[in-house]
């Protein structure tokens, strides 16, 4: 009896620790919401500073084009207006319907080439939308700011692990400069009788701040590449075929943009894994994320041949020019704009039949 009641005893002993107060077990959330919201928290920060990018490089293009003075129009870039402008010809042939750049300012026939897809796609995503281009131009800005400060942080949490100095590189990716603001202060200073310049103030691919402000390809370029290298060097270490991938779409999305890229990456991974050798898995994850953008690095750097390199008079198809577009103001604008010769007038050229692309077979 004596043991039976200690044994009971131990029972209500054990019940009461186990059994949590009252009303505790609605406060504790379940374990996927729980687990949701720690990841929420984890991104909060980046998404936070992207959208704190965002707004600050999207104050001079409203003031610009609120301020426009009479006889005035602001064309919509602040950096490299020249280039900026080609690029909306690149997402114009996008949005004609095209999957190749066509080079439009030379009189002599030309091949298509695999060059310019991110602006090409951009098109196509404007002509789906219903978007005009220089809208969709600053809407891939905007969304480059996010996904720069996601990529970035990817990028960093691979490489530290301390959290208080994780934040502190994500601020010093988003609006460090370099040393071109204290060369600026100091007044130019002449060393070795020439006055010196922050590269950094002139080359925007040098900092997140000003790659979002000028063109977004910059910003792009730099999500690709944060998001590559982190996620290559991740399905090495695991072995994962998944996050290669992965990987792999980031380095196609990086050819978009520059073809070359994938190709010194692979390079430097391959050395990496001769230094430091990683289990066969990890190689196989390695090759299999540099394939992925391997067929149209070979398209986009391989010279064109057939029929094409001969002139043929095909062309691919254009999607029609809408009513709206040829009866407004800025008609006569749009051969120069498009990179087409004003000989021809834009509206009145037939449509001929489809072209035969670089290497493909017809479109």
């Amino acid at each position: 009896m004596d043991r039976a009641a200690i044994e009971f005893g131990e029972m209500k002993a054990i019940e009461k620790v186990s059994s949590p107060p009252s009303g505790e077990v609605a406060l504790k959330a379940p374990e996927g919401r729980t687990n949701w919201r720690e990841g929420f928290a984890e991104w909060r920060l980046p998404l936070i500073v992207g959208l704190v990018l965002a707004v600050v490089t999207a104050i001079p293009y409203v003031y610009a084009y609120a301020g426009q003075p009479p006889g005035h129009v602001f064309v919509g870039f602040f950096y490299l207006w020249d280039d900026a402008t080609t690029y909306l010809a690149k997402m114009r042939e996008g949005w004609e319907g095209l999957w190749a750049w066509e080079n439009r300012y030379t009189t002599e026939s030309s091949p298509p080439a695999y060059l310019f897809m991110f602006w090409i796609v951009l098109g196509h995503l404007a002509a789906v939308t219903h978007v005009p281009l220089i809208l969709m131009f600053h809407l891939a800005r905007v969304a480059g700011a996010l996904a720069l400060m996601a990529g970035s942080w990817v990028f960093i949490c691979h490489f530290i692990q301390d959290r208080s100095a994780r934040v502190f590189a994500l601020f010093f990716v988003a609006f460090g400069l370099g040393l071109g603001l204290v060369i600026w202060a100091l007044g130019h200073p002449v060393v070795f009788g020439n006055p010196t310049e922050g590269l950094d103030l002139r080359m925007p691919e040098l900092s997140a701040f000003y790659s979002v402000l000028a063109l977004p390809h910059f910003a792009w370029s730099g999500v690709f590449a944060a998001f590559g290298v982190a996620l290559t060097l991740k399905a090495i270490e695991r072995g994962s075929m998944t996050l290669g991938l992965l990987a792999g779409l980031a380095w196609l999305g990086q050819a978009s943009i520059h073809p070359q890229m994938p190709v010194l990456m692979g390079g430097a991974t391959a050395l990496a894994l001769f230094l430091r050798p990683a289990r066969p898995r990890g190689w196989a994850a390695a090759g299999f994320a540099f394939a992925i953008p391997a067929p149209y690095v070979r398209a986009a750097t391989s010279p064109c041949r057939g029929g094409l390199a001969r002139g043929d008079s095909q062309t691919q198809p254009r999607r029609p020019v809408p009513a709206g577009l040829a009866s407004s103001p800025g008609r006569d604008s749009l051969p120069a704009q498009s990179g087409r010769r004003p000989a021809t007038p834009l509206l009145r050229r037939p449509v001929p039949a489809a072209r035969r692309p670089c290497g493909t077979g017809h479109v």
